[in-house]
């Protein structure tokens, strides 16, 4: 009796994400006949006995749909009784891929007859029928070349020439990794990889005959290694391969996907491999990786992705399609679409032509090995008629053309064509017709530094894991932001969501004061224990140790207020000692506690005696009680100036703060403990009663009620001042503001500034740009063009050249960046393309979330987050570390 085996091509056992698939139990028998899964290569799924001499086999796919759902098998069946075995293979998530190879010696492989296979009509399924005659029958979806098998082919083929092959390193198991490699004076090298992904048998079919084209004895092969150096690892994934798996290293990692992390050992030996190849002075020209797919392709780059040699790829494919004879195979030009794999990793690096070599799973074995012949004479004939000149001709990344240039110094700006590799400028004047991956015609538009935000609030927008994180940022040419400020801090945990999050900008992080006292101390309204003094300086020091750029402080909010300047000056002396600076947000900047000058002189004693610059952030006169001081401030910087200290400072060119109501209006003490104690303490008649004084002194230097408006969006006054709501409330402003601190203490703007301070503090040379970016306040999404606008276009206080240095070259200076803030070559690619016709700030209060024109081209780190305009999903942005930094002293 004829008896059907349903074979639903799926992967060999669920690996989602786990380490080592379980070996499969051998027993799965009835009294005749047993489906064996005890060999090397085996992957039988679940077996289940369906009758005598009958079995189905259910199997699902390591990466399950969307990924591939092609399903790998290998079993063996025993029957002790001549009669006909029925299998059933059914899968789950999977379809049928694989015509069904037989052996019964377990090397020698035949295509099983069709009348022996019926596959359903949806390939969930597949049907088997196999006579029994007592001897085994080795069943797999491709027949089974293990490692030593490949290995000793290439052996044999070295061995001709008397080379050997070389252990390159091991798998993950420890199973032996090789190489061949033909040496030789010159340093021009072919690199060619094969089997990454396990099942893929055609692959290594042709692997082998390319090779042997390479190493003939015949006038063009010796021709051909007389110039080129030949290096072929054969067998990446031999531990897949002895496991049964389809696709994953024993790790669960597709190594095809891991030229990047490197998180898989079989695939950092290939990297160490390519990096001691180029440490040795070889020039990578050509890279070849072996696969197999469901027909005869090559994967190579698109036209956009131009490689060196141009169109080589397609020349070699081109001149190869001639000879070949009953033969068919396309070219797929693909783009870089950032995943990991080692063709995309080898062109990013190498500009060169990085070529997957693909052979369908049912391709005529000998038309194959014909064929890979045929490509590999090809190949050598293009390659030996290609000058190493057009091999070492530069390929940039990204051309910057004909912009007016910028470069974050006071100098005056320049036509200029900027070119950029692997995240660098490589030249400032790059002739018009480089080869380049990408030209941006910058059309004489203004191409500068991208600009570093030395203070923001952004920590919460960036881990948002949304698609437009920091898209206020970039919209405005900001590449990289500053977390930390105002004492908080940015702790470890936080650290590590950022970076498993994705970057559009680069992060640069200060350590918070009050973050720590709060970790230490909680809210406590007292100085530190000689014990929780050491804890805190501990924490700095670790916070350094891991490339804080400094101590920040927020010396007007809790607990940070309740610090008296010795124990601040303690914990900057730890910043000192690792480089960092003292950025503070200071006691007070109104009239209000010590008043604004003598927040001022703390900040400065604070530097001198813990022996680090001075960092003051969003510096300002608040409140007309302090207005006019400006010019005083001034003079105290620059007398400490030319005294020695390091002092700077950032500022917006908004004339209101952005804050709370209960940091406008609550004293600190009310604050002490925790949110929750301040907000009993404000339910409390008594409590209000106590400090309406204070609060309404509070108010006065924020300038009365009508001089704070509610622009959080949660609040259901947003748009209104604080005098409207008490008037619709029928309370005294004072108590209106308990109440909105009692409801969700939303954010507002606070109109304290006059625009002659802001204008005397804009020119000064020491201070430069920073948004103190906070929900609900337009600083956080238009500072940049609004700056641009106010200090340049409007009012003339300084040229472009000016403001530019102040938002990007004055920075970098400041804080102790040594590659970026400007353009020079060498220096990491942080760059803006700006239309300032249309830089332009469109948020304002009562619509702080509008986007800001101009910014035509933003790249961060030498990738394209903003093109022509529009935003890429690109997150090319990095932490940034302090220690580092080797700034030339």
């Amino acid at each position: 009796m004829k008896t059907r085996f349903y074979l639903a091509l799926a992967l060999a056992g669920m690996l989602t994400g786990c380490a080592v698939a379980p070996r499969f139990d051998p027993q799965c028998a009835t009294e005749t006949a047993s489906v064996l899964a005890d060999f090397d290569g085996a992957a039988r799924g679940e077996c289940r006995v369906s009758a005598e001499g009958s079995f189905t086999l259910v199997i699902s796919p390591e990466d399950p749909p969307p990924i591939n759902d092609s399903a790998w098998y290998a079993f063996q069946v025993v029957a002790n009784e001549s009669e006909t075995v029925q299998v059933t293979l059914q899968y789950i998530d999977g379809h049928h891929r694989y015509w069904p190879k037989v052996s019964r010696d377990g090397r020698t492989w035949t295509r099983l007859d069709e009348s022996q296979v019926s596959v359903a009509e949806d390939r969930s399924a597949a049907v088997l029928s196999l006579p029994a005659d007592r001897k085994p029958w080795w069943i797999a979806g491709q027949e089974l070349l293990m490692p030593e098998m490949i290995d000793q082919e290439i052996r044999d083929l070295g061995g001709s020439l008397g080379l050997e092959l070389e252990l390159l390193g091991e798998s993950a198991q420890g199973r032996p990794i090789h190489r061949l490699d033909t040496r030789g004076d010159d340093r021009e090298t072919l690199l060619i990889v094969g089997r990454q992904h396990p099942p893929e048998i055609t692959g290594s079919v042709a692997l082998t005959p390319f090779v042997a084209a390479l190493l003939a004895d015949n006038d063009a092969a010796r021709q051909f290694r007389q110039r080129f150096r030949v290096v072929v690892v054969p067998f990446m994934n031999p531990d897949g391969v002895i496991l049964g798996y389809w696709r994953h290293n024993t790790g669960g990692v597709d190594l095809n996907r891991d030229w990047g992390p490197f998180t898989q050992p079989e695939t950092r030996l290939l990297k160490n491999l390519v990096d001691e190849l180029v440490a040795d002075g070889n020039r990578i020209r050509v890279f070849l990786d072996f696969h197999s797919t469901q027909r005869n392709l090559f994967y190579t780059q698109n036209d956009a992705d131009v490689t060196v040699p141009v169109d080589f790829a397609t020349r070699w494919l081109d001149a190869a399609r001639p000879r070949m004879v009953n033969y068919e195979f396309t070219q797929e030009k693909r783009p870089n679409n950032g995943r990991p794999t080692s063709k995309n990793y080898m062109y990013d690096r190498f500009g060169i032509p990085a070529i997957t070599y693909e052979m369908g799973d049912e391709t005529d074995r000998d038309a194959i090995r014909h064929s890979a012949g045929v490509f590999a004479e090809e190949l050598m004939t293009l390659m030996l008629a290609t000058p190493a000149e057009e091999f070492d001709q530069p390929l940039y990344d990204v051309l910057i053309k004909d912009g007016l240039v910028y470069d974050g110094s006071r100098a005056a700006p320049r036509r200029g064509n900027i070119a950029i590799r692997h995240g660098r400028i490589i030249s400032m004047d790059a002739p018009d017709d480089v080869l380049t991956r990408q030209t941006i015609d910058a059309g004489g538009k203004a191409v500068v530094p991208g600009f570093i935000d030395p203070h923001t609030h952004a920590r919460e927008d960036l881990r948002s894991g949304e698609a437009e994180r920091n898209l206020n940022y970039i919209t405005q040419g900001v590449t990289t932001v500053f977390l930390g400020n105002d004492g908080y801090g940015v702790q470890p945990p936080s650290r590590a969501a950022l970076e498993q999050a994705g970057l559009p900008t680069n992060v640069a992080i200060l350590a918070g004061h009050g973050g720590i006292r709060k970790d230490v101390m909680g809210m406590a309204e007292r100085a530190p224990t000689p014990e929780e003094l050491e804890a805190m300086k501990q924490q700095v020091a670790s916070e350094m140790e891991q490339g804080a750029f400094g101590l920040s402080s927020g010396l007007f909010y809790a607990p940070g207020s309740y610090a008296d300047i010795d124990e601040v000056v303690e914990l900057a002396r730890v910043a000192a000692r690792y480089g960092g600076l003292y950025e503070t947000h200071m006691r007070s900047e109104s009239s209000g506690g010590v008043g604004l000058l003598g927040a001022l002189e703390e900040a400065l004693e604070i530097g001198r005696r813990a022996e680090l610059p001075v960092h003051i952030a969003h510096i300002k006169a608040l409140g007309k009680a302090v207005w006019g001081q400006s010019e005083a401030m001034i003079a105290l910087i620059e007398q400490a100036q030319a005294a020695g200290q390091i002092v700077t400072a950032d500022q917006y060119p908004w004339q209101a703060s952005g804050t709370r109501f209960s940091n406008a209006l609550v004293p600190r003490r009310i604050m002490a403990g925790s949110a929750d104690a301040m907000l009993a303490r404000l339910n409390d008649p008594a409590v209000v009663n106590e400090i309406r004084t204070e609060m309404e002194t509070n108010l006065a230097l924020r300038g009365g009620p009508e001089a704070m408006l509610v622009t959080g969006a949660e609040s259901p006054f947003v748009g209104m001042t604080l005098g409207q709501i008490a008037a619709e409330l029928n309370l005294p402003p004072v108590l209106a503001g308990v109440r909105m601190v009692l409801e969700g203490d939303p954010p507002i703007a606070s109109f304290v500034m006059q625009p002659a301070d802001i204008h005397a503090l804009a020119v000064r040379p020491w201070v430069m740009t920073g948004s103190d970016g906070s929900r609900g306040h337009p600083r956080k999404f238009a500072t940049y063009p609004k700056a641009y606008q106010e200090f340049v276009v409007n009012h003339e206080l300084m040229s472009i050249q000016q403001w530019v240095h102040r938002s990007s070259g004055l920075v970098a200076d400041s804080f102790g960046f040594c590659d970026r803030g400007y353009l020079r070559p060498g220096w990491v690619a942080d760059i803006a393309v700006l239309d300032l016709a249309s830089f332009q700030p469109v948020a304002d209060y009562r619509s702080p979330t509008e986007l800001s024109t101009g910014v035509e081209d933003l790249l961060v780190d030498g990738v394209s987050v903003i093109r022509n305009g529009e935003v890429t999903d690109a997150q090319p942005g990095q932490i940034i570390q302090k220690n580092q930094q080797n700034c030339p002293r």
